[in-house]
Protein backbone atom coordinates (compact mmCIF):
# COMPACT_ATOMS: atom_id res chain seq x y z
CA UNK A 1 0.00 0.00 0.00
CA UNK A 2 1.46 3.24 -1.02
CA UNK A 3 1.56 6.43 0.87
CA UNK A 4 -1.44 8.15 -0.78
CA UNK A 5 -3.40 5.05 -1.48
CA UNK A 6 -5.26 5.45 1.70
CA UNK A 7 -6.36 9.21 0.54
CA UNK A 8 -7.99 7.30 -2.95
CA UNK A 9 -9.45 4.75 -0.81
CA UNK A 10 -11.32 6.46 1.66
CA UNK A 11 -15.13 6.84 1.68
CA UNK A 12 -16.07 10.16 -0.32
CA UNK A 13 -16.90 12.65 2.33
CA UNK A 14 -19.39 15.20 1.29
CA UNK A 15 -18.43 18.99 1.41
CA UNK A 16 -20.69 21.41 1.59
CA UNK A 17 -21.58 23.71 -1.25
CA UNK A 18 -19.68 27.22 -0.80
CA UNK A 19 -23.05 29.10 -0.45
CA UNK A 20 -23.96 27.15 2.19
CA UNK A 21 -20.36 27.87 4.32
CA UNK A 22 -21.18 31.45 3.26
CA UNK A 23 -24.34 31.84 4.71
CA UNK A 24 -23.06 29.87 7.79
CA UNK A 25 -20.60 31.87 7.91
CA UNK A 26 -22.51 35.59 7.51
CA UNK A 27 -25.72 34.68 9.33
CA UNK A 28 -26.52 37.16 11.55
CA UNK A 29 -23.42 39.55 11.93
CA UNK A 30 -25.13 42.31 11.00
CA UNK A 31 -27.09 44.07 14.26
CA UNK A 32 -30.89 45.32 13.94
CA UNK A 33 -30.43 47.54 16.76
CA UNK A 34 -34.07 48.82 16.18
CA UNK A 35 -35.62 45.30 16.41
CA UNK A 36 -36.85 46.56 20.04
CA UNK A 37 -38.88 49.29 18.74
CA UNK A 38 -39.51 46.53 15.99
CA UNK A 39 -39.68 43.37 16.83
CA UNK A 40 -42.32 41.96 14.74
CA UNK A 41 -39.75 42.22 11.39
CA UNK A 42 -36.39 41.25 13.32
CA UNK A 43 -36.37 37.98 11.56
CA UNK A 44 -36.78 39.45 8.14
CA UNK A 45 -34.18 42.13 8.28
CA UNK A 46 -32.26 39.54 8.97
CA UNK A 47 -33.21 37.29 6.04
CA UNK A 48 -32.98 40.50 4.17
CA UNK A 49 -29.32 41.15 5.62
CA UNK A 50 -27.85 37.96 4.75
CA UNK A 51 -29.36 37.58 1.38
CA UNK A 52 -28.36 41.19 0.32
CA UNK A 53 -24.69 40.08 1.00
CA UNK A 54 -24.72 36.88 -0.67
CA UNK A 55 -26.08 39.09 -3.90
CA UNK A 56 -25.10 42.31 -3.51
CA UNK A 57 -22.02 42.29 -0.81
CA UNK A 58 -21.45 44.18 2.23
CA UNK A 59 -21.64 47.80 0.95
CA UNK A 60 -25.80 46.99 0.23
CA UNK A 61 -26.14 45.39 3.90
CA UNK A 62 -24.28 47.94 5.65
CA UNK A 63 -26.97 50.69 4.32
CA UNK A 64 -29.58 48.40 4.93
CA UNK A 65 -28.83 48.26 8.48
CA UNK A 66 -28.00 51.95 8.76
CA UNK A 67 -31.44 52.69 7.45
CA UNK A 68 -33.01 50.16 9.38
CA UNK A 69 -31.43 51.28 12.54
CA UNK A 70 -32.27 54.98 12.60
CA UNK A 71 -35.59 53.71 11.73
CA UNK A 72 -37.37 51.46 9.35
CA UNK A 73 -39.81 48.38 8.91
CA UNK A 74 -40.53 45.97 6.55
CA UNK A 75 -44.14 46.00 5.41
CA UNK A 76 -45.89 43.65 2.93
CA UNK A 77 -47.10 45.23 -0.29
CA UNK A 78 -49.16 43.84 -3.14
CA UNK A 79 -46.29 44.17 -6.45
CA UNK A 80 -42.79 44.55 -4.42
CA UNK A 81 -43.49 41.71 -1.36
CA UNK A 82 -41.81 43.80 1.01
CA UNK A 83 -41.07 47.68 0.85
CA UNK A 84 -39.31 49.85 3.62
CA UNK A 85 -41.29 52.12 5.06
CA UNK A 86 -39.41 54.76 7.25
CA UNK A 87 -40.36 55.52 10.92
CA UNK A 88 -40.87 59.41 11.32
CA UNK A 89 -40.55 60.36 14.71
CA UNK A 90 -39.64 59.98 18.52
CA UNK A 91 -38.22 56.55 17.48
CA UNK A 92 -36.73 57.12 13.89
CA UNK A 93 -36.15 59.58 11.01
CA UNK A 94 -36.49 63.52 12.39
CA UNK A 95 -38.89 63.89 8.83
CA UNK A 96 -39.70 62.71 5.41
CA UNK A 97 -36.72 64.55 4.06
CA UNK A 98 -34.07 62.91 6.28
CA UNK A 99 -34.90 59.46 5.56
CA UNK A 100 -34.81 60.84 1.60
CA UNK A 101 -31.36 62.34 1.87
CA UNK A 102 -30.01 59.08 3.77
CA UNK A 103 -31.17 56.43 1.48
CA UNK A 104 -30.22 57.87 -1.25
CA UNK A 105 -27.30 55.83 -1.86
CA UNK A 106 -29.57 52.99 -1.91
CA UNK A 107 -30.87 53.61 -5.26
CA UNK A 108 -27.44 52.30 -6.77
CA UNK A 109 -28.55 49.19 -5.97
CA UNK A 110 -32.47 49.62 -6.29
CA UNK A 111 -33.21 46.61 -8.98
CA UNK A 112 -31.30 44.64 -6.70
CA UNK A 113 -32.97 45.08 -4.01
CA UNK A 114 -36.54 44.96 -5.66
CA UNK A 115 -35.77 41.50 -6.18
CA UNK A 116 -34.39 41.09 -2.75
CA UNK A 117 -37.87 42.14 -1.05
CA UNK A 118 -39.90 40.09 -3.73
CA UNK A 119 -37.56 36.61 -2.69
CA UNK A 120 -37.88 38.07 0.63
CA UNK A 121 -41.63 37.93 0.57
CA UNK A 122 -42.19 34.37 -1.30
CA UNK A 123 -39.92 32.96 2.14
Amino acid sequence: MGVFDKFFDAPEQVIPEPTDLLKEMTAYQWEDKYSEHSPGDHELWMRLFEMAEFNSGRELVSMLAYIRNIGAVLKPDQKYGYVIQPVIGEFGFKDREEYERERRPLMQYRGNLIHLLKLLAKG
